[in-house]
């Protein structure tokens, strides 16, 4: 434990941000070791947990969010306009640094050209007094803000995925890897099924297989005849889709998930998702949350029939979208954009007959 704290630490340095995803498990290892104790830890262990966590959740969404929370903390529209700029200019040179291939002059001259601009911001925000150095570090909300930002009803779900071999570690039985759901009021703690994490990824990939629209990488799967189901035609038997879903499975990925932690889940209205970044891309609301026999999709018990889902790419975005000192701002107006027709074979929309 303290080897694993000492490591940590020195991990915080901003000399190692770019590598920080590279040693996510030492701080999965380090929330672990906190954690699966013989008696329930001590909250001050459950806090450093969640502060090591916040630690690998490290992703462009999350960022995006974490700038959100930095512009909404700003009230000169000034400083908010030049951090909104940075924003756009921050994402189009990493879309411009992904495309640099040898050495082109052109790409490079473009890439160049989105540096002097981010660097012609910074240079305004740095005279108007608002410090960048900060803007990109990991800031941790502590157990308690996370708590003090839920209502009852609401659970707030993360894992910590070590994915430790039981037969290289010794004393360990079973997986390593937990699920929390944090309430106003309680911590609970539950040991997830699945051992591996690389086996939990290639789950969630066939598992979105089945239910996703044109999923890349979804070409040779093994979805029993059916790809993208949930977007049948009208022309398509119910029966069709009904048989092509594989009910055990998504049963036995909810279960592998939660885990004991289904107990404390079912008194809850609304689940507030923060997973691992590869584990943003899992549906959670189409996973089944019973084994019970069914034959149709309509009758299978979806976690969201149970529960209002909302995912989070951070647990620190709950403080961003909840959190800061404009959190009692009441927001009047909201445009929304979606497609209420999903999948292939349906007639276009009138978009001139909408009524707005």
């Amino acid at each position: 434990r303290q080897e694993l704290s000492a490591v940590a630490h020195s991990l915080k340095s901003p000399a190692f941000r770019h590598i920080l995803p590279d040693f996510a498990g030492v701080f999965e290892q380090l929330a672990w070791v906190l954690l699966d104790t013989p008696t329930p830890p001590a909250r001050d262990d459950i806090n450093t947990a969640l502060t090591a966590l916040q630690w690998t959740q490290i992703n462009r969404s999350a960022e995006a969010v974490q700038f959100l929370e930095t512009r909404l903390s700003v009230e000169d529209p000034v400083r908010s306009g030049l951090l909104r700029e940075r924003q756009v200019l921050e994402e189009r040179a990493a879309q411009a640094a992904q495309s640099l291939t040898g050495d082109d002059p052109e790409d490079q001259a473009a890439y160049q050209d989105i540096r002097n601009d981010l660097s012609r911001v910074d240079a305004s925000l740095n005279a108007l007094g608002v410090d960048m150095l900060g803007v990109s570090a990991v800031r941790p909300v502590s157990l308690s803000d996370i708590q003090a930002m839920l209502v009852p009803g609401e659970m707030l779900v993360t894992f910590v995925l070590p994915s430790l071999k039981p037969d290289m570690i010794p004393g360990l039985t079973g997986s390593s890897n937990h699920v929390l759901g944090i309430t106003h009021d309680q911590v609970h703690i539950a040991r997830m099924g699945e051992i591996s994490r690389t086996k939990l990824q290639e789950r969630v990939q066939a598992f979105r297989c089945q239910v996703a629209v044109n999923e890349p990488g979804c070409q040779h799967a093994s979805a029993r005849g059916l790809r993208g189901l949930f977007s049948v035609s009208p022309d398509t038997p119910e029966t069709q889709a009904d048989q092509a879903f594989d009910f055990d499975a998504a049963h036995a990925l909810y279960r592998d998930l939660f885990g004991d932690l289904d107990t404390a889940m079912s008194s809850q209205t609304h689940l507030i998702i923060a997973p691992p970044a590869d584990l943003l891309r899992l549906p959670s609301q189409t996973l089944v949350a019973t084994a019970a026999p069914r034959d149709r999709l309509a009758d299978a018990d979806w976690l969201i029939k149970r529960h209002a889902v909302s995912v989070l790419p951070s647990l620190t975005a709950l403080r961003g979208l909840r959190g800061g000192p404009q959190a009692d701002r009441q927001l009047n107006h909201m445009i929304g954009f979606g497609d209420p027709l999903v999948g292939a074979n349906l007639p276009a929309m009138n978009c001139d007959a909408i009524q707005t």
